[in-house]
C-alpha cells in the first residue's frame, strides 16, 4: 500500500533550567499516543493501542533535540528507528510496555515489522520563548509485508488518514481493478486472525464480475478493516464475504454470526 503514513506526532515541550521537560501538548492526529514513563527528549519508544492490535515506534537516539532543526531530520526504517505492528491474543494495555516484569498474557500471535519507510523530524523553537520546541515526528514511505508475502503498507495508515479526507487532502489512485482481486488480498491480510480463532471464512465471490474503476490499496484497507472487526467479535460460526452486481454497481457483504 502506497504510505505517506499519516502518523503524526507533534510534541511541545518546555526545557526548564535543570534539563528536565514538561508535557504541555501531545497529539497523535487525534487518536491517543502513548509511552512509558515521563515524556522527554530521551523518549524513544511511542505506541498506540487499539484493543488487541498495537502500533511501535521506536526512535533513534537524538532524534528529538532542544534545538531547532535546519529541515526534516530522517531515521530510516527499519534501521536505527524500528516501526512494528502486533496483534495480540486479547486487548493490550500499556503494561504490556511498561512494567518492569511484563504480564504473561496477552500474547503476540502476529507481528509485523515494518521493512521500509523514514521517520522525519522536524524541531521549530517558540519564537516567544527560547527554552520552548515543537516536534513534529511524521511517518513517510513504510511499507509492511505479512507472513504471506502481502505487501500492507497501507494496513494502518488510511485508518488515520481521516483527517487528510476532511481536509480534501486525500490522495487517489484510480485505475481499472478486479474485485476478486482485492478481495483475495485482503482475505489473505487477515487469514491469520482467523485461524488463531478457529472462525472458518467463507468466501463467495464469482469469477466472471466485471471490470471497476478504483483505488485498488484504499479498497483492499476497507474490506480489511470489515473482516478484522468480523472476526474481533465472533467466538463461534463463521464469517462470510460476498460479491456480487447489482444492476450498474459491484456489491460486497460481510457477515459474521
Amino acid at each position: 500500500m502506497k504510505k505517506a503514513f499519516a502518523f503524526l506526532l507533534s510534541l511541545v515541550l518546555w526545557g526548564c533550567s535543570a534539563g528536565d521537560l514538561q508535557i504541555e501538548v501531545i497529539d497523535f492526529n487525534e487518536a491517543a499516543i502513548q509511552n512509558c514513563g515521563t515524556l522527554s527528549i530521551e523518549t524513544d519508544l511511542f505506541f498506540k493501542l487499539s484493543g488487541t492490535e498495537a502500533l511501535i515506534l521506536e526512535l533513534a537516539d537524538g532524534l528529538l533535540l532542544n534545538q531547532a532543526s535546519d529541515g526534516e531530520i530522517v531515521s530510516a526504517i527499519p534501521g536505527a528507528s524500528q516501526l512494528t505492528y502486533r496483534i495480540f491474543s486479547e486487548d493490550v494495555s500499556s503494561g504490556y510496555f511498561c512494567d518492569a516484569i511484563p504480564p504473561a498474557t496477552p500474547t503476540v500471535i502476529e507481528e509485523i515489522l515494518a521493512d521500509e519507510g523514514e521517520v522525519r523530524v522536524t524541531t521549530v523553537q517558540d519564537p516567544n520563548d527560547s527554552t520552548r520546541f515543537e516536534h513534529t515526528i511524521r511517518l513517510a514511505g513504510v511499507s509492511f509485508v505479512n507472513s504471506a508475502g502481502e505487501r500492507l503498507t497501507n494496513l494502518i495508515n488510511d485508518v488515520l488518514d481521516l483527517a487528510k479526507i476532511e481536509a480534501g487532502r486525500m490522495e487517489w489512485h484510480m485505475k481499472p481493478i478486479f474485485i476478486q482481486d482485492v478481495i483475495s488480498r485482503a482475505v489473505a491480510a487477515t487469514s491469520s486472525l482467523f485461524e488463531n480463532k478457529n472462525i472458518p471464512l467463507i468466501k463467495q465471490v464469482p469469477d466472471q464480475l466485471p471490470v471497476i474503476h478504483g483505488d485498488q490499496d484504499k479498497l483492499i484497507q476497507v474490506i480489511i478493516n470489515l473482516l478484522s472487526n468480523a472476526v474481533k467479535f465472533t467466538d463461534k460460526g463463521k464469517v462470510q464475504i460476498e460479491a456480487y452486481q447489482d444492476n450498474d454497481q459491484i456489491v460486497v457483504e460481510v457477515q459474521d454470526t
